[in-house]
């Protein structure tokens, strides 16, 4: 789960047992589930001004999700919200928990179907909240001329060296449809880039292919020495990364100052010191009205 208060058969509320280092987006939870159908229901609140819910069932749990109690069909959950501030109040006081669907109250907003390919469209949450179960062997300084085509998707990360300020670029050739979320961050977490390392920062581009060559191009500079991109949607069909790679826009200062001494160390920070002042400075452009 995400996180919020969830409820099973009228009993509750739980919650999750709690986010750990390596996955800080996800919080397990145990749910002890009767056989037939069960009731579940989750409360949960806006984070930071959006309204993203994500849930995950293990494969092979052999479950069917319906709101209707219906086999086999492509809507899994309903979801309500966001809601007025007069329904926000209505909602925050109901007596909790509901026994079944057939309690719930009548909202403005409606109970919206949630089909299974359903996802918030966030792709920094996109990024952040998947996970895949092998590695492509590939040459980790081979940095073009890939080709990928697993049809449950694929993660490509590459590793700049050092942080970089820019529009991050991306040549490619893949079938139409095809998503293309590019996530950036300065820092990793176990084996994977740190994506989300403060919820609110929404440091990622999504792009949608059109049939054949594609070059997308972020309209934002970003700061990142991590890149993760994330390819889905290729319908099984290969997708061919010819090209990668950042246009630096740093602020054109006049290195005036100098510093060398003995220790290699200190003149490795000064270095540093000036390359990080180049990477957090950038350019402002003030319109006069007259």
């Amino acid at each position: 789960m995400w996180w919020g208060e969830f409820w099973l058969n009228g009993e509750g509320p739980s919650r999750g047992k709690g986010f750990d280092q390596v996955r800080p987006h996800r919080s397990d939870i145990v749910l002890d589930l009767k056989e037939g159908w069960n009731f579940f229901f989750i409360k949960y609140g806006i984070v930071w001004a959006y309204w993203d819910f994500y849930m995950a069932v293990p494969s092979d749990a052999n479950l069917s999700l319906s709101p209707d109690k219906k086999m086999n069909t492509e809507i899994c959950f309903r979801s309500a919200g966001a809601f007025t501030f007069a329904e926000d109040s209505l909602v925050k006081n109901l007596p909790l928990p509901f026994n079944s669907p057939d309690d719930l109250p009548e909202l403005s907003t409606g109970w919206i179907d949630r089909p299974k390919n359903y996802t918030a469209g966030n792709p920094a949450w996109e990024v952040a909240w998947s996970y895949f179960d092998k590695k492509i062997d590939n040459d980790p300084t081979r940095i073009s001329d890939i080709t990928v085509s697993d049809t449950n998707g694929n993660a490509l990360v590459y590793d700049f060296g050092y942080t970089q300020m820019g529009n991050f670029f991306i040549e490619f050739t893949a079938p139409q449809g095809t998503i293309v979320d590019v996530a950036f961050t300065e820092d990793t977490l176990g084996n994977r880039p740190h994506i989300f390392k403060r919820s609110e920062l929404m440091l990622a581009a999504r792009y949608i292919a059109k049939e054949g060559e594609n070059h997308f191009l972020t309209f934002n500079p970003y700061g990142a020495k991590f890149v993760q991109i994330n390819i889905k949607g290729n319908k099984g069909k290969p997708v061919h990364i010819k090209r990668t790679g950042m246009i630096n826009q740093l602020y054109p200062f006049e290195k005036t100052g100098s510093f060398e001494c003995s220790d290699p160390m200190l003149n490795d920070i000064w270095e540093l010191g000036y390359r990080t002042l180049r990477v957090c400075s950038g350019r402002f452009i003030h319109r006069h009205s007259g």
